[in-house]
């Protein structure tokens, strides 16, 4: 039986101790999944980064995968990430997915999604995420009820929607962008007659993205707005090895 293959593109910058956690759930995610799927791996490296050797370093225990690295200047987040896809691009894949250089991204995710590649849809994502606090362990539950569009991370995009993006835009993510990145992308794709199928993915941590102090957005604001309680932060710890 033939494999769906799937391109992961992760720009990365600093947090060499959350990426290495990262990545070891990463390789984890691509064993579970490598008799039904075909994973290549994009990381979006700059050489300015202070972090930089270490980050390598992390990366290259990941050699192990189908493996690329793209040097590209620290700028807008979004431009970064297109670096990324720009080189995602030039090889084969029927779907890309982007992760966050600070996302978890559980084995059964794709286990989840079966049903969605059966039928080729081309464009799919879930609801929800945890978003946990790397130094205190405190954590936020968030869900979207009744958006048009999935969490980010773990968005499942095929190569035939990515291809109509590059003909009309020439790239997935408007430039310049520091924020809202996901949403942006969406409405781009939106625009192009594809609309996100968004799976419900009740309160399994499927993806947990790490904050620290140097995030653009910082635990604290999505504390504010939905409050840390223990039986998120145990649901994310009894999941992952933090």
């Amino acid at each position: 039986m033939k494999k769906t293959k799937i391109t992961i593109v992760m720009p990365v910058w600093r947090r060499a101790e959350i990426l290495k956690i990262v990545l070891k759930q990463l390789s984890k995610f691509i064993d579970f999944n490598k008799d039904l799927f075909e994973f290549r791996t994009v990381f979006v490296l700059s050489n300015e980064d202070p972090e930089h050797f270490e980050l390598f370093r992390n990366i290259m225990y990941f050699k192990k995968y189908d493996l690329t690295i793209v040097n590209y200047s620290n700028d807008f987040v979004s431009d970064k990430t297109n670096a990324g896809f720009h080189e995602a691009m030039k090889e084969d894949f029927d779907y890309i997915m982007n992760i966050g250089s600070d996302d978890l991204i559980h084995e059964f995710l794709l286990t989840l999604y079966k049903p969605y590649f059966k039928i080729k849809k081309p464009f799919f994502g879930i609801n929800s995420l945890y978003i946990t606090d790397f130094e205190s362990k405190k954590t936020v539950f968030y869900k979207s009820y009744n958006s048009p569009f999935a969490v980010g991370a773990g968005r499942m995009i095929s190569r035939e929607v990515m291809n109509k993006v590059y003909a009309k835009y020439s790239k997935l993510y408007p430039e310049g962008l520091q924020r809202v990145l996901d949403a942006n992308s969406a409405k781009r794709i939106h625009k192009l007659n594809y609309g996100c199928a968004v799976l419900d993915s009740g309160q399994f941590p499927y993806i947990v993205d790490l904050k620290s102090d140097i995030n653009i957005n910082d635990f604290e604001k999505f504390d504010k707005y939905k409050g840390s309680t223990d039986i998120e932060k145990n649901i994310v710890l009894n999941t992952y090895e933090l």
